[in-house]
């Protein structure tokens, strides 16, 4: 019976036996994450720089993922193989043979996970992923990793706080989560931040309102995430939902700005052999955001230093712009929007 849901896949990976395949995607980032470091910690314990293989899903070709699922674990009960951002509408008909045909003969030993990080699956219109899907449920698990319902999120917040030696009402969890929306790692910064405020004491609702970031604000840090994606409709889309909200131009180019030098500082640091969570504490993050290069890290993978360097130049060009003219502010950032895309698709020739 293929995995379907998270609580199913927890208990899987508790009991220490796995499937062959998992296909995880959905829209929490956090729980996504989570999956993914869960069964490659808990399947490959002994020498996991030789059990474990991590792919780009976007240029690595299916005869090395073919060649890689047939190997052996070295003094392991398993061996994994992580493909992440895979694509399946952006793959020929050919790729999507050859990797049918790995699925349907995957060694007992091998874990294969497809994990979709900024490529976006919707099952109720799979496209060219419906073959895989298939084969998905038939040699192992299909994991949606969608938000969590409020209930469940309010048990999770309540007993967050407890952790963190504070207090947090369900009535004022599901405050919270009216106000920061259901995304998990938004939620849980804001459950830290707020118990280190109250040291110790009860969250009431005046320090809600008072400290954590609102739902709109949920949008501008979605709006790095769909440049980096080359989403250009999206950006496009949420450029224009944050302006009816009447979130400020400056306020919305700022976070553009910031995600662009965390990705830049992430990217030097890999480039200097300094991890992103230790180079976190050099560029003077808090201990608690150093998760804020590591994803940096991630997203910019594949984007070359000298790319990062011409959307900063640009990204000062539109602040200077929108401070010292009377431009249009929105075209201004849609302009801005579609030449950072045009910068980051030229990475990929």
């Amino acid at each position: 019976m293929p995995v379907r849901t998270q609580a199913e896949l927890k208990a899987q990976i508790k009991e220490g036996v796995f499937d062959r395949f998992y296909l995880i995607f959905g829209e929490d980032q956090y729980y996504k994450q989570y999956f993914v470091r869960k069964i490659l910690s808990a399947a490959v314990q002994t020498l996991p720089e030789m059990n474990i293989s991590k792919y780009d899903g976007q240029t690595t070709d299916m005869q090395t993922i073919a060649d890689d699922v047939l190997q052996t674990p070295v003094m392991s009960e398993y061996r994994c193989v992580l493909l992440t951002d895979f694509d399946a509408n952006q793959k020929s008909e050919n790729d999507l043979k050859d990797l049918k045909q790995i699925l349907s003969d995957l060694p007992e030993s091998t874990v294969l996970l497809f994990y979709c990080d900024t490529v976006e699956l919707n099952p109720k219109k799979p496209g060219k992923w419906k073959s895989i899907i298939t084969a998905a449920e038939k040699q192992g698990a299909v994991v949606d990793c969608a938000y969590k319902t409020v209930s469940e999120l309010t048990k999770i917040l309540c007993a967050l706080a407890t952790r963190r030696k504070s207090a947090l009402s369900a009535a004022n969890a599901k405050y919270l989560i009216e106000l920061c929306g259901r995304d998990y790692q938004v939620l849980q910064m804001e459950v830290e931040k707020l118990s280190a405020y109250k040291a110790g004491q009860e969250i009431q609702k005046e320090d809600i309102e008072k400290l954590s970031v609102k739902v709109v604000d949920a949008n501008q840090y979605a709006l790095p995430k769909a440049l980096f994606a080359l989403q250009t409709g999206k950006a496009v889309e949420l450029i224009g939902e944050l302006f009816n909200a009447r979130v400020e131009p400056v306020v919305i180019l700022s976070v553009l700005i910031d995600a662009f030098v965390d990705a830049y500082r992430a990217k030097a640091a890999v480039s200097a052999g300094v991890q992103p969570a230790a180079a976190a504490g050099l560029f003077g993050y808090a201990k608690n955001r150093a998760f804020v290069l590591e994803n940096a890290a991630v997203t910019a993978k594949k984007t070359p230093v000298f790319v990062l360097r011409d959307c900063l130049e640009l990204l000062a060009q539109a602040d200077k712009t929108l401070k010292t003219t009377a431009s249009d502010p929105r075209f201004l950032l849609e302009k801005t929007a579609i030449q950072l895309i045009e910068k980051l698709r030229r990475q990929n020739g």
